[in-house]
Parts: C-alpha cells; sequence; structure tokens
C-alpha cells in the first residue's frame, strides 16, 4: 500500500483471501464434531486471534499518526502513505475501517473465553 499508494489494496487481500475467493475451489466437508471441539479448546487458537488484534492495532496507531495534522513524525513510513486527495483519505479510512471489523470479530471470540488475559485483549 506504502508503495503503490492504493489504499484499496486490503480490500484486494481481503477479498483474495478471504472464504469467497475465486481462485481456491471451496471446500465442502464436514469437521467432526469431536475435532470441531479439539480445536475449540486448543490454545493454538488464540495465536492467530492475538495477532490480528495486535497487529491491527499497530495499524490503526499508524493510520492515526498518518492523517493527524498534530503529529509531525518526519519518517518515510508516515510521509510515504499521506493521502493527497479526498478519495485516498476515504479509501485509507475504509480500508482501516474493515481491519477494525476484523479486530472486533476476533475479541468477540476471545472474550468468550474464560482466561482474564484473553478477556482483556478481546
Amino acid at each position: 500500500m506504502l508503495y503503490t499508494r492504493n489504499f484499496l489494496l486490503p480490500f484486494w487481500i481481503i477479498f483474495l483471501l478471504g472464504p469467497s475467493n475465486p481462485i481456491i475451489q471451496e471446500d465442502n466437508t464436514e469437521v467432526d464434531k469431536r475435532d470441531e471441539k479439539k480445536f475449540m479448546n486448543s490454545k493454538m487458537f488464540f495465536i492467530p486471534l492475538h495477532l490480528v488484534i495486535y497487529i491491527n492495532t499497530f495499524i490503526w496507531l499508524w493510520a492515526l499518526a498518518v492523517v493527524s495534522d498534530n503529529i509531525k513524525i518526519d519518517h518515510w513510513l508516515i510521509t510515504i502513505a499521506k493521502p493527497e486527495t479526498n478519495l485516498e483519505f476515504i479509501t485509507l479510512s475504509l480500508s482501516v475501517g474493515v481491519l477494525a471489523a476484523l479486530d472486533s470479530i476476533s475479541g468477540h471470540e476471545l472474550f468468550h473465553k474464560r482466561e482474564g488475559y484473553n478477556k482483556l485483549v478481546g
């Protein structure tokens, strides 16, 4: 996104990696209920949920620094992505909004777990 100035790049990535992917064929096989329960109780289930929340939080903070007029950070990571037109600002906002929606889904799932740390992150 920084090099192409294409603020819709996160939408394309989500489209290509999402469940309605036109490239990867859909797998319609059912997962056994016992295997589903084992997966949901596995500690490995938390790794992607936590990673999504942490990474998207840093992206959200980066986007706030990019669009802020009060923060004067002279770093290429901030200056190269500064929206120059209203359309770029809108697409950057929509991209960050989609990532925030993914965060809310991950946080919702973490909030259902018993551990206090997962509830706090959720």
